[in-house]
């Protein structure tokens, strides 16, 4: 009896210690109070290259890179997951933050999965630093707004990784080009450099992008008179719309010297001047359209047209003063008129002194007009006269000429005044731009009121001819002369100065030439 109840005893006792064992380590595992067994851990880099003979992963410098250690199972299955880590032997070169790894130093450096501290898994990592060997760009070059361009980009770098090289973009003005992925777009009109970088090295790439033309609009007849200054007003339409467009220039088209055009042009603003009746061609171009218009120099008005350079000079004949008037012919006008204003009687306006006619044959080969008029002295001390002159054709008036002024003092001994006959136009300078435009300069006489002629001898066409008037009545001290562009060059031109009271001496010539050697015989 009592020996069925020790078994018995012990029987509980069994069970109540198995039950306390198996409780107990449950709650110890399960609290994390012991550790468990973990299997299936293995060390896995989301990047960079594993080299399976030598168990080693490399990867970039200054890469970071997630890594983690697989699908682990936990014996038991309710105990409470270890803490697993990772921790890098050489932190100099490997640094760790919690499951990124990231390379700062080239070199190596073990990796290792920690349980509860403990490394359970290793392997190693090297660091290290590609270098780009050659960087090559393929891209198509945009001209137009709304062009665009793959952009194949091929690295070579010392170490082949299987993950390919890549390089970043840098856009220097991005209201012309933009990037989307690896395409590159013209966006608007002007000027932007397009860089490419992959390592140390760098491409660059510089895009001039225009506005596309659909058209350009202008009057295809524009009637000028000769004298009068217009501007062709060329219009331009671009695609899209309202953009800026490209530079317009202007060429006039045939093969003419300058003295032999009827109107003068403004390669850069279209400005066109008529200087002789006749019939010109312009060809305006932009952004690659072309038109040409045509433009007709109708005889000048003859209310728009002025007596040009008058000019005075006296002498004392006896009692009276002559005065010998000159200036320009004005075609077809053979009638003028003289008014005088005589300061010395208190006249307060202009009264007609004298009517003249004029024969052709009585024009002087320098195109000028010469009459003489008489005033009497006698009871005059000191004589101060206005004059100018106007010419008429059929009661129509021209404008009237400059004034020239007259002064004598009689009896009395006067410091002679300055003669402009005895100046010359000095340092004229000539050259010939990328248009093939003749750019004169020269010294202003600012001793003088006055304005400038040019002269010019075709050597190539006349060589036996003498000097004409290409221009008169310049302001200013320059003035540029468009050539054709195919044509050769060989001119003389000389300027002179000219007043009230006369023209100065001719300027030094100069000789402007320009030879293309294929036109040249052996």
């Amino acid at each position: 009896m009592n020996f069925w109840r020790e078994k018995k005893n012990r029987i509980y006792i069994i069970v109540i210690t198995v039950l306390t064992i198996f409780i107990s380590q449950y709650f110890l595992f399960k609290y994390g109070i012991i550790s468990p067994l973990v299997k299936g851990i293995e060390l896995t880099i989301s990047k960079g290259d594993y080299i399976q003979n030598i168990d080693e992963y490399v990867i970039k410098l200054g890469e970071s890179i997630k890594v983690n250690s697989g699908k682990y199972i936990v014996i038991p299955p309710y105990a409470s997951k270890p803490k697993i880590g990772f921790k890098a032997s050489d932190p100099d070169v490997l640094s760790i933050d919690g499951d990124t790894i990231k390379g700062v130093k080239e070199g190596y450096s073990a990796l290792m999965i920690t349980k509860d501290g403990r490394a359970i898994r290793k392997t190693t990592v090297r660091v290290v630093k590609p270098k780009v060997e050659n960087l090559d760009v393929e891209i198509n070059q945009l001209k137009y707004v709304g062009d665009s361009s793959p952009i194949n980009v091929n690295v070579d770098v010392d170490f082949n990784f299987k993950e390919k090289e890549k390089c970043t973009y840098e856009i220097s003005n991005d209201n012309v080009l933009q990037i989307e992925g690896d395409t590159l777009k013209a966006i608007g009109v002007g000027t932007s450099k397009l860089y490419i970088n992959a390592g140390d090295k760098v491409k660059e790439y510089t895009f001039n992008i225009q506005a596309r033309v659909s058209d350009i609009y202008a009057n295809d007849n524009i009637n000028i008179r000769v004298n009068e200054e217009k501007n062709i007003d060329a219009n331009v339409e671009t695609v899209p719309k309202n953009l800026k467009h490209p530079k317009i220039t202007y060429e006039l088209l045939g093969f003419k010297m300058p003295i032999e055009r009827a109107i003068s042009l403004s390669t850069t603003d279209g400005t066109i001047k008529g200087i002789r009746e006749g019939t010109e061609k312009v060809k305006i171009a932009c952004g690659g359209k072309t038109k040409i218009v045509t433009v007709n120099v109708l005889k000048e008005d003859v209310e728009s047209q002025k007596v040009e350079n008058l000019e005075a000079k006296s002498k004392v004949v006896g009692d009276n003063l002559e005065i010998t008037l000159t200036w320009d012919y004005l075609d077809d006008i053979l009638d003028y008129e003289i008014y005088l204003k005589n300061n010395s009687l208190g006249d307060k306006d202009f009264n007609l002194f004298e009517s003249i006619k004029v024969n052709k044959s009585d024009i002087g080969k320098d195109n000028k007009i010469s009459t003489t008029i008489s005033l009497s002295l006698k009871d005059m001390k000191n004589l101060s006269l206005d004059i100018y002159v106007v010419g008429n054709s059929n009661g129509k008036h021209t404008q009237r000429s400059n004034v020239v002024k007259v002064r004598e003092e009689c009896g009395e001994p006067d410091k002679k005044p300055d003669n402009i006959a005895d100046y010359q136009v000095e340092n004229l300078q000539a050259d010939i731009n990328d248009e093939n435009e003749i750019n004169l300069s020269w010294d202003k006489l600012d001793k003088f009121d006055c304005t400038y002629s040019v002269y010019i001898k075709d050597n190539i066409k006349t060589p036996d001819g003498g000097y004409v008037l290409y221009q008169h009545g310049i302001s200013k001290n320059n003035i540029s002369i468009p050539m054709n562009k195919d044509e050769d060059i060989d001119v003389d031109i000389y300027v002179v100065a000219n007043s009230s009271n006369g023209s100065s001496k001719n300027s030094k010539t100069v000789k402007i030439s320009k030879i293309k050697l294929d036109n040249k015989t052996e």
